[in-house]
């Protein structure tokens, strides 16, 4: 587990807490997403999503992803 449980790439040491400015490196958001796609052509899970996500980010996701998000 990383170094703040709770929040995918870190956060705070309780996990309630969204990490602050300089806490967290960029996340490599289109491996991320592959290995998620993965999980669904595994039949592991049946659907993936997200939340919170700026516009911006919502359209580089578009861009690369074989399955949309939910």
């Amino acid at each position: 587990m990383g170094k703040y449980p709770g929040w995918p790439g870190g956060g705070s040491a309780t996990g309630c807490m969204p990490p602050k400015a300089g806490e967290v490196l960029e996340l490599d958001m289109e491996g991320v997403w592959r290995e998620m796609e993965k999980l669904v052509k595994e039949n592991l899970v049946k659907d993936i999503g997200i939340c919170n996500f700026t516009l911006t980010k919502l359209n580089k996701l578009l861009n690369i992803a074989q399955i949309k998000p939910s």
